[in-house]
């Protein structure tokens, strides 16, 4: 496989250190980060640009691949596809799916999917309004993402939440969907794309919300992961298969992952959401499954019909984020978010050490005296990722590892954070909603054999 050209275009500097890993495997790649406040994210760790334009300008043949790290700025990616440059990820079509929740939820049903019953309302008032009408237990979705989503145990506390979110700043004029409970548990399921044509397998992800164990506490984006590769035909690959027409249609190029719940007595497949854009935290273990993400971006583009990756489906990929108080506050007002964790920044990150499993620095970068520094971002500073053939071996190496950090304040969720992957991981395999892995298949993949792997420490690019 020939090396590639990468640009990293990071709209909020959540991708950076795609960069190194690519270099790491003899790519070039480079990152530009497009939010002027959080430009020094990543310093001294990856190669920047400040102008994407001028690197692309440069390049008469089209040998730079475009990887969008998130959602945003859409009609820049549009933009480049029009032009003849390779763009992976990004455009309107994602920004809308993700932030605009009825949006995501026409496409569902126009693919004829099924979606819970959900109500959308142009503020928080009137949702309160309706929620006050018809008593029930919701879910409460605000869109554009300006905050987190909220599980209500019953409809006082939700009237309570709604009156709370209807004199919030930034969040007073925003749509709130109103979605009824599904008693059930939630898998993300992801597949890559190519032109509207399917790059399988799909990989699957069991994944913890909640900042706290047991449930408590604020929902964040992950705290734990689960993720593996599987090639066993299931019910939510067959889902994914009835976007393909839309897919095709619109030449989409890039990951898509559905949310669904899988209700617990019928088995009955629901699509909550989509995430058109890599998954934070669950892409650091397909990164442990397949390092070399250039081979995967090349075959990508390669492809001219329905592929299958050769990707390890021999392993669990786990991950723990941790993160630094005052995570996780979270506000719509993006100045207030940089003003509360502006603080974090020069903050020692020690991650030098023998370590059982990988640490990937996320809200990070190198002070002038070439240590470790948190960035003063977001305060998630790292993820810690293993791999086996046995999840709980890969996890109990995760948690070693967290423990072993000596960083003060610390925060993860290491208590229970597979305990719904050990519970309902079996459920779903029996019930054909995600494949098993195939351990067998382990020594035929190259690089794949865990009895190769070196000790863990930090990724190669940051052994200091």
């Amino acid at each position: 496989m020939m090396n590639g050209k990468f640009l990293i275009y990071s709209t909020e500097g959540w991708g950076w250190n795609i960069a190194p890993l690519l270099k790491e495997f003899g790519h070039e790649a480079v990152v530009y980060v497009a939010n002027e406040e959080i430009k020094h994210v990543g310093d001294g760790l990856c190669d920047k640009v400040d102008d994407w334009r001028e690197v692309l300008s440069k390049d008469r043949y089209r040998e730079w691949i475009v990887v969008w790290d998130n959602i945003g700025h859409g009609e820049v990616a549009d933009m480049l596809r029009r032009e003849g440059w390779r763009v992976f990820g990004g455009g309107k079509f994602a920004d809308k799916l993700e932030k605009d929740r009825e949006f995501g939820r026409q496409f569902a049903e126009r693919a004829g999917l099924k979606t819970p019953p959900t109500q959308t309302f142009p503020n928080p008032q009137a949702a309160l309004e309706f929620v006050r009408e018809h008593p029930d237990r919701y879910v409460l979705k605000p869109h554009d993402n300006k905050i987190a989503v909220y599980v209500s145990y019953g409809v006082e506390d939700a009237i309570e939440v709604l009156e709370y979110w209807s004199k919030m700043s930034g969040l007073t004029s925003t749509e709130i969907d109103v979605q009824k409970y599904i008693v059930g548990r939630n898998i993300d399921v992801e597949v890559w794309w190519h032109n509207g044509n399917m790059i399988g397998p799909p990989n699957y992800d069991i994944e913890t919300k909640f900042f706290y164990p047991d449930d408590m506490g604020p929902i964040v984006g992950c705290m734990t992961s689960v993720v593996w590769w599987s090639n066993e035909q299931t019910r939510t690959w067959e889902l994914l298969r009835q976007i393909q027409p839309l897919m095709k249609r619109i030449k989409w190029t890039g990951p898509i992952s559905a949310n669904i719940i899988v209700e617990e007595t019928t088995h009955q497949l629901y699509v909550l959401e989509w995430t058109p854009r890599f998954g934070y935290n669950a892409y650091y273990c397909l990164w442990e499954l397949f390092p070399d993400w250039g081979q995967l971006f090349h075959l990508t583009f390669s492809a001219e019909s329905d592929i299958i990756l050769p990707v390890n489906t021999s392993q669990f990929g786990v991950a723990a984020e941790v993160s630094l108080p005052p995570y996780p506050f979270e506000s719509p007002d993006k100045a207030l978010m940089r003003k509360v964790y502006s603080p974090l920044e020069g903050m020692p990150l020690s991650f030098e050490g023998n370590f059982p499993a990988k640490i990937y620095p996320c809200d990070a970068m190198l002070d002038e005296n070439g240590r470790i520094v948190c960035a003063g971002v977001n305060g998630i500073i790292a993820e810690v990722v293993a791999c086996d053939e046995v999840a709980e071996v890969a996890w109990e190496r995760v948690v070693t590892t967290v423990k072993q950090l000596k960083i003060p304040s610390k925060q993860a969720r290491i208590a229970d954070g597979i305990k719904d992957f050990q519970e309902w991981f079996p459920r779903f395999v029996k019930w054909k909603v995600a494949g098993n892995i195939t351990p067998q298949e382990r020594d035929a993949l190259a690089g794949v054999n865990k009895d190769l792997e070196p000790p863990g420490k930090l990724v190669p690019w940051l052994r200091i």
